[in-house]
């Protein structure tokens, strides 16, 4: 296996029109980089290869482990934002790891199954006709449709890695249920054809956006048809407390409850007093980011470290906010159920044209 890594180490692998993959080799050759038509890049490995030439082309950094138990279905909207913004530019962005043999693929892998509508195993084929190498390590991930077709889902926003406090992600929850909800969090929540956007009274407001922007995300990813409906807490419907505690998968006549949730026997008229403290950590992350707080030094391939610096913030967040305004053309109407406050829209078309003008 080593030797095969080795022959692909300079391998710039198309695997579509603007979809290529390689290695750290590639992503520090800025030739290799040029004779490829290379405009954005995707650096799946942040803590090891640096963005090298960042007057050259657009980046975007993640921070993801080489392990089964790294969650990526909690970025993988982002990332499909990021390879849809490319093409619809008419780029080319070049999705680099280590060596291309495992995260980046499975970024593309389940972009494919996306885009394409196809399985995982067309999918892999298609890669590995392009990446001989190509091993993405989780298999598992792909084998859960994008569509889902349980009846409901709930997502929590938290940071997507300590390095990028300031990028939220919707990390979705094993046991969707009311008493998964802290007041100091936005949760999105689909049930049956519904999508609800669960404010907490102590949330942040910029988690408040980063979440109404990942629901445009549900709705464009997973075909979800229903009207996007933002709930602030302490001023649910019964409804809506009964949709949750009903619906399949949640609340029946009894619940299983994690053990650090055993506090949450929480009344629902006492809004602003629900805590999860199994969040704790994502909060403090976060609260700290916000307010200047210092990112953890990371080691970098080309030597030594990068000494602690400032929470930069993050700029998955325009992108995210451009990829409303795509859903937006197909449904106004569900835009203005979300985006009801004006001044926040007008504040997501100068975002908009602000970045256009930096991509092109």
């Amino acid at each position: 296996m080593r030797d095969r890594i080795t022959c692909f180490d300079k391998e710039c692998s198309k695997v579509a029109d603007h979809i290529y993959l390689g290695g750290d080799a590639v992503a520090r050759n800025r030739e290799i980089l040029r004779q490829n038509g290379i405009t954005h890049i995707l650096n799946c490995v942040g803590n090891y290869c640096p963005e090298y030439f960042k007057s050259d082309f657009v980046y975007k950094t993640l921070w993801l482990k080489d392990s089964p138990t790294e969650d990526i279905t909690s970025i993988l909207y982002d990332v499909f934002d990021y390879f849809e913004d490319v093409r619809e530019h008419g780029g080319r962005v070049f999705v680099h790891c280590c060596q291309g043999v495992s995260r980046s693929t499975s970024l593309v892998i389940a972009y494919l199954m996306w885009r394409k509508g196809q399985s995982f195993e067309d999918a892999f084929k298609l890669v590995k006709s392009a990446r001989g190498i190509a091993n993405p390590t989780w298999k598992r991930v792909h084998a859960d449709p994008l569509s889902p077709k349980s009846l409901v889902r709930m997502y929590r926003m938290a940071p997507h890695s300590e390095y990028d406090p300031l990028h939220l992600v919707p990390k979705i929850l094993s046991e969707p249920s009311p008493s998964a909800l802290d007041s100091r969090g936005a949760f999105i929540i689909r049930i049956f054809s519904s999508i609800f956007v669960w404010i907490g009274k102590n949330c942040e407001p910029e988690m408040a956006r980063d979440a109404k922007a990942a629901a445009y995300q549900v709705v464009r990813y997973e075909g979800a048809q229903g009207p996007i409906v933002t709930v602030e807490e302490g001023k649910e419907s019964s409804q809506f407390w009964e949709a949750l505690s009903n619906a399949p998968n949640t609340l029946k006549n009894t619940v299983k409850v994690h053990e650090d949730q055993a506090d949450l026997t929480i009344k629902i008229d006492d809004p602003g007093k629900r805590k999860v403290k199994s969040y704790d950590a994502d909060f403090e992350l976060f609260l700290q980011a916000i307010r200047g707080g210092i990112v953890p030094p990371f080691s970098l391939s080309i030597g030594g470290h990068e000494t602690h610096i400032p929470a930069r913030e993050s700029d998955w967040n325009i992108l995210s906010s451009k990829s409303i305004s795509g859903v937006m053309k197909n449904s106004r109407a569900v835009m203005c159920r979300v985006y009801s406050d004006s001044a926040l829209m007008k504040e997501t078309d100068r975002e908009r044209e602000t970045e256009h003008t930096k991509i092109r």
